[in-house]
């Protein structure tokens, strides 16, 4: 099995929301051009990073908790918070939807993106990129709430000039390092799985060319058709 690799620390927030009837997390990575020096600078680092998500999100989506990793393959954990209270839920997003907005699916998501200094093998560009549940749409079925939009916006350019905690800046990076020259966030509603959501069954194929069923009943269809298929 493959280790994973980071040269850089990364803070993790675990968020979750409704999604079919249950609570379901999910988290945002951050990667970070510093490293904080002790669980006190990761927690501050929390508090400078919580209240940016907060307004992007309604008050359905609570933060669960957070951690923070240092550089390393694999990455070192040196850094756990439960928001409270203890359990299920903690903090709640601040954002209010306005009464023509209509909530996203579970499973639908925003992103934010920063362009960086950085270009791949192929010479193309990289980007950095996180991805946001707890969506809402206007009344053009696919368009992103514009004020939620607008928070986002201000969230990525908070990263991208650096989160200020503890006396130190952090600029968002990526795990091979770089740095965000600019940011954008996605005008029209995307999609990203959820676990809940599982993956589809995979429907059988053989024979079915042949007029044949791809369920339960090939076997009896097969031994039916088996004397007209030998010669």
């Amino acid at each position: 099995m493959a280790t994973s690799t980071s040269e850089t620390a990364f803070l993790t927030t675990r968020k979750s929301f409704t999604y079919r009837d249950q609570r379901e997390e999910w988290v945002n990575v951050y990667h970070i051009d510093s490293t904080p020096a002790n669980s006190q600078e990761w927690s501050d680092l929390v508090g400078a990073a919580w209240p940016l998500e907060a307004v992007c999100f309604p008050i359905d989506v609570q933060l669960e908790g957070a951690t923070g990793h240092e550089a390393g393959t694999p990455p070192l954990l040196v850094f756990e918070m439960d928001a409270p209270p203890a359990g299920e839920g903690g903090y709640s997003g601040t954002w209010v939807p306005a009464a023509q907005q209509t909530q996203a699916p579970g499973d639908a998501a925003s992103w934010v993106r920063w362009g960086t200094d950085l270009k791949n093998s192929r010479g193309k560009p990289v980007y950095f990129r996180n991805y946001f549940h707890g969506m809402y749409i206007t009344g053009n079925g696919d368009v992103i709430a514009p004020t939620q939009h607008d928070a986002l916006l201000a969230l990525g350019l908070a990263w991208q000039n650096g989160l200020s905690a503890s006396g130190r800046t952090y600029r968002r990076t990526g795990p091979n390092g770089g740095s965000p020259q600019n940011h954008a966030v996605s005008q029209y509603i995307t999609t990203r799985t959820l676990k809940r959501r599982g993956k589809r069954k995979k429907i059988p194929q053989t024979f079915e060319i042949m007029g044949g069923p791809t369920g339960t009943d090939f076997f009896k269809w097969f031994v039916g058709k088996l004397p007209g298929l030998i010669p």
